[in-house]
């Protein structure tokens, strides 16, 4: 899991560490948040899910393109999410 997707697991486990100190979660808490979380680096690795958050580079038709593959490959019950910042939503 190279990139972008290891860093972004290293600061979710790093904030979920933060909560566990405040008392706001337990580790048994976390360790069950980390388990449910299954980055992949194609698409034909994906399993069925219940949701899934594209975090693409911020270009329109690569978003566009990933998210028609994934709509086709997942039920019409999966919640499709891009993580977009520059790019107007309804585009």
């Amino acid at each position: 899991m190279p990139g972008a997707a290891a860093d972004a697991l290293a600061r979710l486990s790093a904030g979920l560490s933060c909560l566990v100190d405040r008392g706001r979660l337990t580790q048994d808490e976390v360790s069950a948040i980390e388990g449910r979380i299954s980055p992949v680096a194609a698409i034909d690795e994906l399993r069925e899910c219940g949701v899934v958050i594209e975090a693409v580079p911020e270009d329109l038709r690569l978003k566009r393109r990933l998210l028609a593959d994934l709509s086709e490959r997942q039920p019409p019950t999966t919640v499709l999410a891009t993580n977009t910042s520059s790019i107007d939503i309804d585009a």
